[in-house]
């Protein structure tokens, strides 16, 4: 079962998706997402830094690897503002 599939069997709506970090498994793929049109995708502003700098060449490199069922649309990921009050 896909993790879309497991996020859909609960039967709760999505709203947040977090990505901690720039590898592509976190951040590559996140159009399957599309059907949550009410779910927001955010980062830290230094995350999506780091992954404006390597997308291009992860998506290039799991084309290479997928082919036809790698990843071909660039979804947009918004800069959080997250608060160090406790």
């Amino acid at each position: 079962m896909s993790v879309l599939q497991e996020i859909q069997a609960t039967k709760k709506p999505l709203s947040i998706i977090y990505i901690t970090h720039e590898h592509a498994d976190h951040f590559l793929g996140l159009e399957v997402f599309k059907a949550y049109r009410t779910s927001r995708i955010l980062a830290n502003s230094n995350v999506v830094d780091r992954i404006n700098k390597v997308y291009q060449e992860k998506a290039d490199k799991w084309k290479g690897t997928l082919g036809s069922a790698a990843t071909s649309h660039t979804v947009a990921i918004k800069h959080s503002v997250l608060s160090n009050a406790a």
